[in-house]
């Protein structure tokens, strides 16, 4: 478990590459995109959080799933957001993402 139930996860850095990448994130991303560029994306982040966590946990499985969950769901919103009509605020992004990574949906809606 993660002391203080904190973690701060590259999050500015994975939203400004994004931003940056939009136009091509969107239709690799999108609904009709290619789900290899999701799954090299998931992992290639997978691969920079990895080290970050594996202190704190050392059952294997449970951190492989926790990464999947959690980049998973940071894709899926970030596509979300990038995808809407008006541009997202980044910093509003990424205060919310680290809500949802440390607090839980839940935790947020409360």
């Amino acid at each position: 478990m993660i002391p203080n139930g904190s973690m701060e996860f590259p999050l500015k850095h994975l939203v400004e590459v994004y931003n940056k990448n939009k136009q091509y994130f969107i239709v690799l991303l999108g609904k009709n995109g290619d789900p290899a560029f999701q799954e090299k994306m998931k992992n290639t982040y997978k691969d920079l959080v990895r080290p970050m966590v594996q202190l704190y946990e050392s059952d294997d499985y449970k951190l492989e799933c926790s990464l999947e969950y959690a980049m998973s769901a940071i894709i899926g919103v970030m596509t979300y957001c990038f995808t809407r009509e008006e541009q997202p605020d980044i910093e509003k992004t990424v205060v919310l993402l680290n809500g949802f990574m440390n607090n839980g949906v839940t935790g947020l809606l409360k």
